[in-house]
């Protein structure tokens, strides 16, 4: 069984990051919410199974979103 990937869209100073779970480089740095959480989605459907989890700019969960 594969394992899955976990990244989590963070806000950072003033845009959104990827991250992939576990590591501390960060994959993607972008302006917005949106375009982050668009990027995300497509790095997690080229890496399935994974999940995405959104995060809101306090660090509070805000959602997730499974790949298989």
């Amino acid at each position: 069984m594969d394992k899955t990937e976990v990244y989590h869209l963070v806000h950072k100073g003033d845009g959104w990051t990827i991250r992939l779970e576990g590591k501390k480089k960060d994959i993607s740095l972008h302006d917005n919410k949106a375009s982050g959480l668009e990027a995300a989605r497509t790095i997690a459907h080229d890496h399935e199974p994974a999940r995405v989890i959104v995060h809101r700019a306090d660090g509070t969960v805000q959602t997730s979103y499974s790949y298989q």
